[in-house]
This record gives C-alpha cells, structure tokens and sequence, in this order.
C-alpha cells in the first residue's frame, strides 16, 4: 500500500507541475505575454511571488528525494497518521491535480499567476461559478493532500505557509480585478464565494 500511495502521490505532483509549466509556455506562445507577473520589488505582491517559488522548489525537492529514496520521511519528522489518512490525501492530491488544471484551462488567455496590470477578460465560467479562486482552492487541497500522503514536519510547515500567503495573494488579486471590472466584478463577487 506504500508503494501506491507513494507513486500516486509522486504521478499526481509530476503531471500537476508539468501541465502548470506548459499552460505557462503556451500563453506566453499564443499572446507573446508572460503569465507570471511576480517582479523583484520590495511589494506585497512581489514578495509572496518569492513565497510561491520557494513553496514550488520545496514541494519539487520532496518529491524528488521522496521518489530516489522512499524512507526518506522517517527522517524528516514523520507525523502519526494512518494508512486511512494517506488514502485520503491521494485522493485530494489527486482531485486537486484535476481541480487545477481544469480552473487554469477555463480561464483560458486570462490565466495569470500573480496580478497583472495588463487588463484580462473576468472569466465567471466552469469552476468559477462555484469558486472565485479555484486555482487556489486547488493549491491548497494540493498541499493538504501532500501533508497527508507524507505526514512531516516539512510537508506541515508547507501546508501552514499556504494557509497564511494564499489569501494575502487572493485578496490582491480581487482588489485588482474590482479596479478592472468595476460593478462588473462586484456582482460577481456577490454572488460566488471567495473559496468554495
């Protein structure tokens, strides 16, 4: 059971990354616009973009060391939890892969990681009836399924630090879209909940 949850978890964090890095190359290909907008600067905005590239390179190298050597959580401040707990967070690593690029691919040439001042279509469509954030909704089912898949001291602390940098970002992002869109956006947002 080990060995499936670990490659499942693995499979799921693998096709998740490499759907999220080509949907990037292929905007940048078909609208000659950089989907990042995350800068250098000392703002709000450009320091969680820190965050999310250290976040990113983090959950890349727990895998990595995870896939070469699988008893490599014992050393990393494995967590009491069970096989039924890992079985759920494959479940929502899983279902979080599928959430995210489905919400990336819904939003279509408007997908943007990090605010950008160029103006973009309001997509209100697909999973966003039912989430103004979904790509967030997912990362965070992302990161809680990796918790419970490899219950570890780092894997928590990940976990904590979406907690914390992922609303500060959304809450960007909706001051950026109310300015864009005006009434707009703020039907939208009366009518469709920030996470689910």
């Amino acid at each position: 059971m080990d060995e499936v949850i670990r490659w499942g978890a693995l499979a799921c964090l693998l096709v998740g990354g490499t759907f999220s890095a080509w949907r990037t190359v292929w905007l940048r290909r078909r609208t000659s616009v950089n989907p990042i907008t995350f800068g250098r600067s000392d703002s709000a905005h450009d320091y969680l973009g820190r965050v999310f590239r250290i976040v990113t390179a983090a959950v890349g190298i727990l895998a990595l060391v995870w896939m070469i050597t699988p008893h490599a959580p014992a050393a990393l401040g494995p967590l009491p939890l069970g096989n039924g707990a890992r079985l759920l967070g494959l479940g929502l690593l899983l279902a979080a892969t599928v959430w995210i690029a489905a919400a990336q691919v819904q939003m279509g040439r408007s997908w943007r990681i990090g605010v950008d001042p160029a103006p973009t279509a309001l997509v209100t469509a697909g999973l966003f009836r039912i989430s103004r954030n979904p790509v967030f909704v997912g990362m965070l089912g992302l990161l809680a399924g990796l918790f419970l898949v490899l219950p570890t001291a780092p894997t928590l602390a990940l976990l904590a630090v979406g907690l914390v940098a992922f609303p500060v970002q959304v809450r960007l992002e909706e001051e950026h879209l109310l300015r864009l869109h005006g009434d707009l956006y703020e039907r939208y947002r009366a009518g469709v909940r920030r996470w689910l």
